[in-house]
């Protein structure tokens, strides 16, 4: 399905796709990929959610592990780096109802235990699963010749983005996803970019 603009048909029946996807795989914790920065994951999420979020009353949580917050998402979203105390949550309510966020940096900046980052993430977002309908991880651009973030973060799903620069091309992130055993529950082409 292709993603034009907000608001539009194909954002509808791309988001009752997806909330279709994860009734039917069960899917709670599901990463966005794509094959090349610019492909337009952050942009897909920022369309997709907000409509998720409020048709299909979806709590969600977005766990924001690029190189360095996401701008998009931030800005999107409303929300602010704050700092925050221990005690409280790290977690922050964005300008919808049923989304809130967190980046990679508070995450791992917050937990000052001694275990290594994918340990501190997959322990946070097992004490989040039950308190949110979907946790979405927002992925950097992975590169199969690269170390990667995504196999040591425990999914259940994926969802692919891909733009007109990629179709074509060799899908490494596919193969990727396949040769882990994650389940793809679509694939996003962004007409957008």
């Amino acid at each position: 399905m292709n993603i034009e603009q907000s608001g539009s048909t194909q954002v509808a029946d791309i988001v009752k796709n997806f909330d279709y996807q994860l009734r039917v795989s069960d899917a709670k914790v599901v990463g966005i990929f794509s094959d090349a920065a610019g492909e337009g994951k952050s942009f897909a999420l920022t369309q997709l959610l907000p409509h998720l979020c409020d048709v299909y009353k979806r709590k969600t949580l977005v766990v924001d592990l690029t190189n360095k917050p996401c701008e998009i998402l931030a800005k999107a979203f409303g929300v602010e780096s704050k700092a925050r105390s221990e005690t409280q949550s790290l977690e922050i309510s964005t300008r919808f109802k049923n989304i809130n966020y967190v980046t990679n940096d508070e995450l791992l900046i917050f937990s000052k235990s001694s275990l290594d980052n994918y340990t501190k993430i997959n322990r946070f977002i097992k004490k989040c699963r039950d308190d949110y309908d979907l946790i979405i991880v927002n992925t950097s651009t992975l590169k199969r010749s690269k170390n990667t973030i995504f196999p040591e973060v425990s999914l259940d799903a994926a969802v692919l983005v891909r733009s007109k620069r990629s179709l074509g091309k060799n899908g490494v992130i596919l193969k990727e996803i396949l040769d882990r055993d994650i389940d793809l529950l679509g694939i996003i082409y962004n007409e957008g970019v």
